[in-house]
């Protein structure tokens, strides 16, 4: 509905058999852009302060603001003009809702967003329409890699904290590999999956993905973000790691 006015913009069919015994198909009403920060940048959020909490939540979300506009002045959200559809035009507007998670399913530190494209938009006719996402699929790669560099420029410049290249992602050297690796359980879970099956999970996304989806488990609800907190200190700890210390020159900053 238009948000103004109330008017109904489109329909959204329910799956089963139409006219003619034809089955319809569901329409598809929106779609999903998430994008991580690194491990590393998880786990100085998870066991921070909550100033440095703060400050790191806002340089991701600065970072997907960053990845938005790139979006938005490259014109990968399209939609469908012309006869038969068949013309493909950048929309004119759009509409998104933005959604910060800090977990992984796993109950891991994982902070992350979800944009959720609604399926419509305004054509540069001013008509409505829906969109097409191909376009924004065939450039996941150049996005996620704008996200990174965005936010490894941000934390170096403005937190100080050294940032190093890892493969095609980065890590902060202040968070250990061990600890990093302790609080990755669902990617451990995953890659294990994969390597059972023969897949390269870097160099096959595809089906990584789906058994990302075939192992995802049900999110566990009723634990306190405190209860967390001290469970992934305690888990550090038995590495040898003490976050306070070796955060302290980070958090006086």
């Amino acid at each position: 509905q238009d948000p103004r006015t109330g008017k109904q913009l489109t329909r959204v069919p329910q799956s089963g058999a139409g006219d003619g015994g034809r089955k319809r198909r569901r329409k598809v009403v929106g779609y999903d852009l998430q994008i991580s920060v690194p491990k590393s940048v998880s786990v100085l959020y998870a066991l921070g302060s909550t100033d440095l909490r703060v400050a790191i939540q806002s340089a991701h979300r600065r970072a997907f603001l960053r990845v938005l506009r790139y979006i938005e002045t490259e014109g990968l959200i399209i939609t469908r003009t012309g006869a038969r559809s068949a013309r493909h035009e950048p929309a004119s507007e759009t509409v998104a809702s933005l959604y910060t998670h800090i977990l992984s399913r796993d109950l891991d530190p994982q902070l992350h967003t979800h944009a959720v494209l609604l399926n419509i938009c305004v054509r540069p006719d001013g008509k409505i329409g829906a969109i097409d996402n191909h376009r924004l699929k065939q450039h996941g790669g150049a996005i996620a890699a704008l996200h990174r560099c965005e936010l490894a420029y941000i934390l170096r410049e403005e937190l100080g904290l050294e940032v190093v290249r890892d493969g095609r992602n980065f890590k902060l050297p202040i968070v250990p590999d061990a600890v990093a690796r302790l609080l990755s359980k669902r990617r451990i879970a995953i890659e294990d999956d994969a390597h059972a099956a023969g897949i390269n999970t870097a160099a096959d996304r595809k089906r990584a993905q789906m058994i990302s989806n075939k192992t995802r488990a049900d999110k566990i609800k009723g634990l306190s973000l405190a209860d967390l907190t001290r469970d992934w200190a305690r888990q550090a700890r038995e590495t040898g790691f003490d976050h306070v210390s070796a955060f302290a020159e980070v958090e006086a900053r």
